[in-house]
């Protein structure tokens, strides 16, 4: 990916891993053999990726424990086979 992104950041475009922080934590889906998709670790230390830069996307009114629910049910539903990392 680091070679594909060298060429197509002349074209202003890439391939990227994305993720949200919110808490204190970075909340990320990606690929996984089984289980959930959807996993965490601290901000900008992902070890499958390197980092870039942040964008700011504002603070949550919403609690720490009401955000762990809400993740929570989402990785139920986002299961890691279902990643593809062209949609």
């Amino acid at each position: 990916v680091c070679k594909v992104n060298r060429f197509l950041s002349h074209l202003r475009t890439g391939a990227y891993h994305t993720a949200v922080e919110v808490h204190g934590k970075e909340w990320s889906y990606g690929y996984a053999d089984k289980g959930s998709g959807v996993f965490c670790c601290p901000p900008k230390e992902c070890d499958a990726h390197t980092y870039l830069y942040s964008l700011p996307m504002g603070h949550t009114q919403l609690l720490e424990q009401t955000v762990l629910a809400l993740i929570g049910r989402m990785a139920k539903e986002w299961q890691g086979g279902d990643y593809d990392i062209l949609r």
